[in-house]
């Protein structure tokens, strides 16, 4: 219990920091909605935290990782009504994303929608397209190949059958 308070004291100190640029707004209420997420709360918070830093998110990267976290939260809260909305939005991101890493992590969150939906030949096609790429990303890799960590800060990653994706707030002197 007492990491959860120390935790959610950094995520208030960094919220008052950061609180006055989109992209620190964005990066605070995704990060902390992914927190909640692997804490075990799925409420309606966590969806309005994401639909926050959704409105916040300048970059691809971080409009895709909100996307990403709102995967998660519909497989908790069996929300499939918004998968295609979602796939729909993830699909038009990756085509102007970069990042191999949130292409795997897309995928692999969209084929463990759908397989709890029901909608089995989507999963396979997500997923198969997840493990084409699962090496840019060690936390699916594991889930893939079905490694288990040793390592203690990355094992609360893979203990929910989703990826969280966490987004870092960098300021750069030129």
């Amino acid at each position: 219990m007492e990491s959860t308070k120390k935790a959610i004291e950094n995520i208030k100190q960094a919220k008052r920091l950061l609180e006055n640029s989109n992209q620190g707004i964005s990066c605070i209420y995704n990060n902390w909605a992914g927190y909640l997420l692997l804490s075990g709360e799925f409420d309606c918070t966590v969806w309005d935290y994401l639909n926050i830093a959704d409105q916040h998110s300048v970059s691809t990267y971080d409009k895709l990782s909100v996307i990403i976290n709102k995967l998660a939260w519909c497989y908790e809260n069996n929300a499939f009504v918004r998968l295609d909305l979602l796939k729909n939005q993830a699909l038009e991101l990756i085509n102007k994303e970069p990042s191999k890493l949130m292409h795997c992590t897309a995928y692999y969150n969209l084929s463990i929608a759908y397989r709890k939906a029901g909608m089995i030949d989507q999963a396979d096609m997500y997923y198969q397209q997840a493990v084409n790429l699962k090496g840019e990303c060690s936390c699916i890799k594991a889930r893939i190949d079905g490694i288990t960590f040793k390592t203690r800060h990355l094992i609360p990653r893979i203990k929910k059958p989703y990826h969280i994706c966490y987004l870092s707030f960098w300021l750069f002197d030129f």
